[in-house]
């Protein structure tokens, strides 16, 4: 007769390291609020090196010196940083990974896909959460712009031709793709006045 082999599983609960979890999506958070994103139409894009150390902290092949080494590797081959880090945004990079390797070995091998796949989705709403409070401030910049230059919402609509507006709010984020593809060349004139009186460039584009 065959002898029972008794298999204990180890019982997780998520909530257990629920802090530890916020703790890396904050500092990871606060890194990546420094870092330019080489694009905000793909998660890879945004969340940058970040990315790389999610992807490589499951397998438990890397210790966390060997994950920030990449990480910033990543991070100086991003022309918009000119090899440049804060000692801020040095120290939570340093301080997330440290926190994420330690917490991948304490927790059961079963559960590292699911515990990095919610720093993952927390990360990437932390950052998308940031990229649309700013155009919807830069859309009410543009809609100020727009009622300083003209006398009521019919007058922009005659201007811009081929758009209809029924209120200001009516109005986009003044988008330099959008412009550059507008027919109306009214349109992309103030969207071009509006950011040289702002004296700078979209931090953002939409996708």
């Amino acid at each position: 007769m065959r002898k029972i082999i008794m298999v204990r599983v180890e019982r997780f609960d998520i909530d257990d390291c629920r802090n530890k979890i916020n703790e890396i999506v904050h500092l990871y958070t606060e890194y990546l609020n420094e870092y330019p994103a080489k694009t905000t139409k793909s998660k890879h894009g945004v969340m940058g090196p970040i990315a790389k150390i999610l992807k490589k902290v499951k397998t438990g092949k890397y210790d966390a010196g060997a994950l920030i080494g990449e990480a910033l590797r990543v991070h100086d081959m991003n022309e918009k940083t000119h090899r440049y880090i804060s000692n801020n945004a040095r120290v939570a990079l340093e301080q997330g990974t440290e926190i994420i390797v330690w917490l991948c070995k304490k927790i059961p091998a079963t559960a590292v896909d699911k515990v990095i796949e919610q720093i993952d989705h927390k990360i990437y709403y932390a950052l998308r959460k940031k990229t649309l409070l700013y155009f919807e401030t830069i859309r009410q910049e543009f809609i100020e712009f727009l009622k300083a230059k003209y006398s009521g919402v019919n007058d922009l609509s005659k201007a811009w031709g081929d758009k209809k507006f029924a209120s200001f709010e009516q109005v986009k984020y003044p988008s330099k793709n959008a412009g550059s593809k507008s027919s109306n060349p009214t349109y992309r004139q103030d969207a071009d006045d509006f950011w040289v009186a702002k004296k700078s460039e979209p931090e953002y584009e939409e996708d």
